[in-house]
């Protein structure tokens, strides 16, 4: 996908923050720091969007997806730190 994207010059809306599986993913809700992992996972993603050439990007940190609602609550509340990756979430 991101080499179509490329070629096309288009806006990407990155991978979505989301561990396992729809049928598995409230099951794997475990983090020792939720926004870093989410931080950490859409980074490695922007970095390879960025390599191919693309930079028009927009991030979602999947709020409700494999995240209790404590989860949401801190990614909400910390969304400033995902500023660094240069995109609108």
């Amino acid at each position: 996908m991101l080499s179509t994207v490329a070629a096309l010059t288009g806006t990407v809306c990155l991978w979505m923050h989301m561990k396992g599986t729809p049928q598995t993913m409230q099951q794997q809700a475990e983090y020792k720091n939720v926004t870093r992992e989410v931080l950490d996972f859409l980074l490695g993603k922007r970095t390879n969007a960025k390599l191919r050439g693309i930079t028009d990007v927009i991030i979602d940190p999947g709020f409700g997806f494999a995240k209790a609602i404590a989860h949401n609550f801190r990614v909400l509340k910390e969304l400033s730190v995902f500023k660094m990756l240069d995109a609108p979430c």
